[in-house]
């Protein structure tokens, strides 16, 4: 999948208030930080980083969660945009 967006949760209880208010949009990834099999094997065009969300911290031996982020991305080229909240 490209062209999407994928919304990234500080944790899980976010992620699931925000997937009830997204739900029936298909193009609308919704992902906890602390869950590295949801960010895996999705290519967003956009991604949103909510507020609380440690974007430097070391993620599960892949480097920091920004890193991993914006490598996600690397197929949008210049379309691809990362807003943190």
């Amino acid at each position: 999948m490209s062209g999407y967006e994928m919304i990234v949760c500080r944790d899980e209880r976010q992620a699931k208030r925000i997937r009830q208010q997204v739900s029936g949009n298909p193009n609308i990834r919704v992902v906890s930080a602390t869950h590295p099999s949801q960010i895996f094997g999705f290519s967003p065009q956009r991604i949103t980083v909510c507020e609380g969300v440690d974007l430097y911290q070391p993620f599960h031996g892949e480097g920091r969660l920004v890193d991993l982020l914006r490598a996600r991305q690397l197929t949008c080229g210049d379309r691809a945009v990362f807003i943190v909240l």
